[in-house]
């Protein structure tokens, strides 16, 4: 009984003395999982809305925001980016739309293009791929921007047409 005591302590002695591995650190990189350039570019504003959102100070302050994404180097920088237009998310939010853009449709829109820059912020802090919610924040930021030009730069009188 004795020997089994002597090399089961020895036994464990071995096993406990054996030299570790090296854990393989990865040290969290700046890069993003995706190139910039690769990313389409937004519709842009046409006509009657453009002349429109020029009033709209908050508006062109998001705007100007919103295409810093393009400029990004790194992740750091795109996650500031990104922070930085929930900020101007919050006051244009706050804001008064100027007549014709004051709709529940382009509100609506906006709202979808908050809700993409939230996904894209979370992502970033886990340090996931945020590509797919990123082509989803531009297509949101696109659609809202296209929903702009057809209700300005719509010439249909609907009172018009309804009345006959």
């Amino acid at each position: 009984m004795h020997k089994y005591w002597i090399f089961l302590t020895l036994l464990v002695t071995v096993i406990g003395c054996k030299p570790e591995q090296e854990e393989i650190k990865s040290a969290p990189t700046n890069a993003l999982t995706f190139e910039i350039s690769e990313l389409p570019r937004t519709t842009p504003l046409r006509g009657k809305a453009l002349q429109q959102t020029n009033q709209w100070p908050e508006f062109k302050s998001f705007d100007n925001s919103f295409a810093r994404i393009y400029e990004a180097s790194g992740r750091e920088e795109y996650t500031l980016v990104v922070e930085e237009l929930l900020e101007q998310f919050e006051i244009l939010g706050g804001s008064t739309a100027p007549g014709a853009l004051e709709s529940q449709q382009i509100s609506a829109r906006f709202n979808v293009i908050r809700t993409y820059l939230l996904k894209v912020q979370a992502l970033l802090n886990y340090r996931l791929d945020s590509k797919e919610a990123t082509l989803e924040l531009i297509e949101a930021y696109s659609n809202a921007i296209e929903q702009c030009n057809i209700l300005v730069n719509n010439t249909l009188d609907t009172k018009t047409l309804f009345d006959e």
